[in-house]
């Protein structure tokens, strides 16, 4: 039998992992785990071996295609080009209704993927979580162990600690240092509004050793590198995985349906995404790390709950451009990632926080513009001027979506998804693009009209189906994640938290993930003592 049973290879399996082998636990792990394409895999070691001034061009190229983008935005990022990490088993199969999302069963998920954004929850923005933040706190610092990250001491730090005494940084570009600047000059502007400031952080090794950043600007695309951190390229990292996923620990290749929990244990039914066949694992203890949706599913599925619409929180991101009255010089683009955050307490605009990424000018921007202008317009003078800012809702304020198993059969499973809308949303959005616009007047203009908002599902921070401390009978989970009658069963990813605030999302969930499988062993150590 196994002792720790964890579904998934994203951030929280990842996470889950590293607290169970810290604490010196024996686990195994079930996922589909689709990875980058053998041939792919290939030209990226090339790369790897080589600075970006001697990188091949043709290489380059196939690598680096251009974004798939519109006005509306990304429409589906790519890691080298390669689209496994939305590719879907034949176990199961999505319908959307009022909705966009995405589902990724790949090795690290949508880790592949991610915009490496890397702030945390503060205290008030988890009140209503039976959590302590002094609990968060630690698990924080944990995750500081193995995922690298870029930060500076700046006031963000007064409200968001760096859970690291040591912080390193990106180099700051012309672009960081001329966003930075017009913050700090409109520092008291930005706070009659409730708005503090700082450096972006994110998950970046800023070393300058052989995974370093290498300023290639290709950070959105794909780090040859691996200088951005990446669950599925981490899993070698943790001992007994030193050969990578391909051992007797990671059963590779398999997609779990569903959990049946007896007495002294978990059984789970799993199935060969290449043969089809049916495999059963027996596990004192099973942590469920799929993904919001996938996690849903299964415990959905495992508690006969077919035809069961389950609210999913969901939290909508928007975006506007700034145009700044005075043009830089245009350089060659080194770093693609946030330049700066800016996080607002106003109770004007919602009772909730409201956090905001920057960016300077990227190649998907740049086919942004091109769409939008069609030719009708220079877009140098544009280049030059170019800052985009990027808001989340909180979960209060964002539409949400409803998860249901539509049908169910020995080997697959039929799922649709479907959008609610929330009127507040664009009201959130609309007040937030008018205190950037009226705070940041006289660096350059944002136009009234340029706001985009995404449809419920699309910006991936999403959970809340299963609660922690929530009311419902069925759809609530305790402190632990254990869903409601549950006692060997944890979930470990956001389908537990009970509110996603508009904060970034990774950070966290790694964080609660370390805790839940820390808290869990040590549940069941002490009741083994008694």
């Amino acid at each position: 039998m196994i002792e720790n049973l964890i579904i998934g290879s994203s951030f929280a399996a990842y996470a889950a992992a590293q607290a169970l082998s810290r604490e010196g636990a024996d686990f195994e792990v079930i996922d589909v785990a689709y990875d980058l394409e053998s041939e792919i895999a290939e030209d990226v070691a090339g790369l790897a071996r080589t600075p970006p001034a001697q990188w091949d061009a043709q290489t380059t190229e196939r690598l680096f295609p251009p974004p798939e983008a519109s006005t509306r935005g990304v429409k589906r990022r790519t890691l080298f080009g390669s689209t496994f990490p939305y590719r879907i088993p034949k176990p199961f199969s999505v319908r959307t209704e009022d909705c966009e999302t995405e589902f990724s069963h790949a090795l690290g998920g949508f880790g592949n993927v991610w915009g490496s954004a890397m702030l945390p929850y503060d205290a008030s923005e988890i009140a209503r979580w039976p959590v302590s933040p002094e609990e968060m706190a630690r698990s924080y610092r944990n995750v500081l162990d193995y995922a690298p990250i870029s930060a500076e001491h700046d006031t963000l730090a007064e409200t968001y600690p760096l859970y690291t005494d040591d912080p390193s940084a990106l180099k700051r570009s012309q672009q960081t240092e001329t966003l930075l600047g017009a913050f700090e000059r409109r520092r008291s502007a930005l706070a009659r509004r409730g708005a503090t400031f700082g450096r972006a952080r994110v998950a970046v090794n800023v070393s300058q050793g052989e995974t370093g950043c290498r300023y290639c600007g290709r950070c959105l695309d794909g780090c040859a590198y691996g200088a951005i951190f990446n669950p599925g390229q981490a899993w070698s990292s943790i001992p007994g995985f030193e050969a990578g996923v391909a051992s007797e620990r990671f059963h590779r290749g398999f997609y779990a349906l569903e959990f049946k929990e007896m007495a002294d244990c978990v059984n789970v039914t799993a199935i060969d995404v290449r043969s089809g066949a049916v495999r059963t694992w027996r596990a004192r203890r099973l942590f469920l790390g799929l993904g919001h949706v996938g996690t849903t599913r299964m415990i959905a599925r495992s508690l006969n709950r077919i035809g069961e619409r389950i609210r999913t929180l969901d939290t909508q991101y928007y975006f506007f451009p700034l145009l700044s009255y005075a043009g830089r010089k245009l350089e060659q683009i080194e770093y693609t990632l946030a330049e700066a955050f800016l996080e607002v307490s106003n109770d004007k605009i919602s009772p909730h926080k409201q956090h905001m990424q920057v960016y300077g000018l990227n190649p998907i921007f740049v086919k942004m513009l091109r769409e939008e202008s069609r030719g009708l317009v220079p877009l140098s003078p544009l280049f030059k001027r170019f800052y985009v800012f990027q808001g989340y809702l909180h979960s209060d304020d964002s539409g949400s979506v409803d998860i249901e198993i539509a049908s169910s059969g020995p080997a697959h499973d039929d799922i649709i998804v479907r959008g609610r809308q929330n009127p507040n949303a664009i009201r959130v959005a609309r007040k937030m693009q008018a205190l950037v616009r009226h705070s940041m007047l006289p660096f350059g203009i944002a136009p009234p009209l340029g706001l985009s908002l995404v449809p419920p599902g699309r910006s991936f921070h999403a959970g809340g189906s299963f609660p922690m401390g929530g009311e419902h009978p069925v759809y609530s989970s305790d402190a632990l994640g254990r869903p409601s009658g549950l006692k060997r069963v944890h979930i470990v990813d956001p389908a537990s938290f009970p509110t996603i605030p508009s904060s970034t999302i990774s950070f966290s969930i790694m964080a609660n993930a370390d805790r839940v499988a820390r808290a869990s062993l040590a549940a069941a150590r002490n009741a083994q003592a008694a």
